[in-house]
């Protein structure tokens, strides 16, 4: 497994944290998804679409990588946030749970 970290900028300043988990396709061919293991933005910052942008780039990476789906557990890093808000931000964007007790959710990157 290899972890990518990006600091996501706009206008010369860091608006945005994204991990993701990338599984070597030609050593794990059986894994068929970009993980997303972390998206934050602050909260001065939020709701200007800035985690919308973030989230795009982290799903165009796994289509350019030749992902079929985007996985990842909705949760939040500081307490300004409930689980349900994450699920639900997640959910808006074309996300569906597969398991809600952990909150995980996925999303196809293909059709």
């Amino acid at each position: 497994m290899l972890t990518r970290h990006y600091g996501c900028w706009e206008n010369e300043q860091e608006v945005a944290l994204l991990s993701v988990d990338v599984y070597p396709r030609e050593q794990f061919p059986e894994i068929d998804q970009l993980i997303i293991y972390e998206l934050f933005v602050p909260a001065a910052l939020r709701n200007n679409g800035i985690g919308t942008r973030a989230l795009r780039a982290a799903e165009e990476l796994g289509r350019t990588l030749g992902f079929r789906k985007t996985m990842l557990h909705a949760k939040p890093l500081l307490k300004s946030r409930s689980q349900e808000d994450m699920v639900a931000w997640y959910e808006r964007r074309g996300y569906r749970i597969v398991d809600r007790s952990s909150s995980k959710l996925e999303k196809i990157l293909t059709s």
